[in-house]
């Protein structure tokens, strides 16, 4: 008999310690398709699980696709297989090929999507009914009141809105949203916010992401709104890095600002300041 008796592991634990190693850091799941059939079986899906498209540099853990892959797997893969997408990350530079629109209309569990600078024909595609987490810039972006937005709890608007106060009514009337923020240099949305911060029956948070300090806060025209505890003003930060440190570590600004809202709410911040 052999001294070292060759042990089977139950195939769930097997897969278990494979799929924990390949989320743990994705952008070590192609070697580990190479181990067995079996296990590419299980991580391949992970490995698409964060997806970013148009950007030419990837960030530590996640892997990077260039575009020649991400189209032959629209043309080689069964359409659920993108059913493993939860974020996805889109540049315009990745252009409104039919390939791209047909990723969107297969990711049908997306949770997060960022998207900079849309097209109009990207996200009329999404269909994804899990759709909770939006971060878009730009001027292209669908009106509030689409079905996309009707689960959104988190949403940032990079732009300045043309029509300020039909967009303040829509997104008040977002059934879900807990979590808002905005940047661009719009002061008249700051002054009309304060219709969402009185209507929105669900609204924790509500961000403002200013350029530079130069504001007058105590200005009349926004006194509604800075006197809602609920309002936090943040200093611009990058977009991309954020998103892929909160997919990475689960934290993000969003718990800052719920933090510094408690604490004014319970008066620890005796002179309600807006920043944290």
């Amino acid at each position: 008999m052999s001294l070292f008796q060759h042990s089977v592991l139950p195939p769930d634990l097997e897969r278990e310690i494979f799929e924990f190693s390949a989320l743990s850091r994705p952008v070590c799941i192609p070697k580990l398709m190479l181990v067995a059939h079996r296990v590419k079986d299980w991580v391949e899906p992970l490995l698409y699980r964060v997806l970013v498209l148009g950007y030419h540099d990837g960030y530590d853990p996640f892997p990077w696709f260039n575009p020649d892959l991400v189209c032959s797997l629209v043309r080689g893969k069964p359409p659920e297989f993108f059913s493993a997408v939860r974020h996805l990350m889109l540049s315009p530079t990745i252009g409104c090929e039919p390939e791209t629109l047909a990723i969107l209309s297969m990711c049908t569990q997306l949770e997060d999507f960022c998207v900079f600078d849309a097209y109009d024909e990207w996200l009329p595609s999404i269909v994804s009914p899990v759709l909770t987490h939006l971060c878009a810039t730009g001027e292209s972006l669908l009106p509030p009141t689409h079905p996309l937005f009707s689960n959104l709890t988190h949403l940032h608007l990079g732009g300045d809105e043309d029509d300020v106060a039909s967009t303040c009514d829509a997104l008040a009337a977002l059934p879900k949203l807990t979590h808002l923020s905005f940047g661009g240099e719009g002061f008249e949305f700051v002054r009309a916010s304060h219709k969402i911060l009185e209507l929105s029956q669900s609204l924790c948070v509500l961000v403002f992401f200013e350029h530079s300090k130069v504001w007058h806060w105590t200005h009349a025209d926004i006194a509604q709104v800075t006197r809602d505890v609920r309002f936090v003003v943040m200093p611009r930060r990058n977009t991309v890095d954020h998103w892929y440190a909160r997919i990475q570590t689960g934290r993000d600004y969003w718990g800052d600002a719920e933090a510094f809202v408690t604490k004014r709410r319970t008066g620890e911040m005796q002179c309600s300041p807006l920043r944290p």
